[in-house]
């Protein structure tokens, strides 16, 4: 009775485990979901795009750097920024990154800007992310909340590799596959993923093939970008399932985590 139970318990750990049982993995809900996976990462660049699409400021006109001075505030101190201007030449919004240890002298520096005006009581500053934070709107509460919810996203412009390119960047064959999803990054990042479902025949010569890549990958970005190289040399690699996955990735565990939510 007892092995009749520790049989039991043994057969109940491998479908609980993620490399055991039969998994089969919907290849298209993955891709579509993983294309617009953010992460927790404030972007800048993807506020300013909500802000825009939703249409809460209209004929603003962009401050760019070298129009600080004029304003009183130095360039020099300021990493990044998006700084925008309503018609009547009043700050509409601004996020902007100080340099490090540069915060208090810069904020000091848009604030005396800022006091010019004499109708901007209501103007709302905070800080998020490391960034300062000005909001002159009607809306002020509504356009924080798209702001802090502007996540970068964890894949970039990712290319579809299909057909005889699987061979051409892998060495593997399409034969060799059941089925399979490849996005590959572009020249400026490695950020790429690569789902394998080999032919049980084929596994172990799918793995040394993609091993070899892997080795290529990393030689590549050590001598080109040593950030991306981190990336890749950081990856996540699991067996799920009669599956192979590779991430290269900002959050490798975040996407992993993704794709074992969509099975058919």
């Amino acid at each position: 009775m007892r092995k009749i139970f520790s049989l039991i318990g043994i057969m109940f750990l491998c479908l609980c485990f993620a490399g055991c049982g039969d998994v089969d993995l919907d290849l298209d809900a993955i891709s579509n979901n993983l294309d617009k996976l953010s992460g927790n990462e404030f972007d800048m660049l993807m506020a300013m795009d909500n802000i825009e699409i939703n249409n809460y400021y209209s004929d603003l006109a962009d401050v760019y750097d070298f129009d600080l001075d004029a304003l009183g505030i130095n360039k020099d101190n300021i990493e990044s920024m998006i700084f925008k201007v309503n018609t009547n030449n009043e700050p509409a919004y601004m996020i902007i990154k100080p340099v490090s240890n540069k915060k208090e002298v810069v904020k000091k520096e848009l604030n005396a800007y800022i006091n010019k005006f004499s109708n901007l009581d209501d103007i709302l500053e905070t800080e998020y992310e490391g960034h300062l934070i000005y909001i002159n709107s009607p809306k002020n509460k509504e356009i924080l909340k798209q702001i802090k919810n502007s996540k970068k996203m964890i894949f970039g412009m990712l290319m579809n590799v299909e057909g005889e390119n699987i061979e051409d960047l892998l060495g593997i064959k399409t034969s060799d596959l059941d089925s399979f999803l490849v996005k590959n990054s572009t020249m400026i990042q490695a950020n790429s993923y690569y789902i394998l479902k080999p032919k049980k025949s084929s596994k172990e010569n799918v793995k040394k093939a993609m091993d070899k890549y892997m080795e290529k990958l990393e030689q590549q970005w050590q001598t080109y970008l040593p950030d991306q190289y981190e990336l890749v040399k950081n990856r996540l690699e699991k067996e799920y399932g009669e599956y192979l996955i590779y991430i290269i990735s900002t959050d490798n565990d975040l996407v992993f985590k993704e794709i074992k939510q969509h099975k058919k």
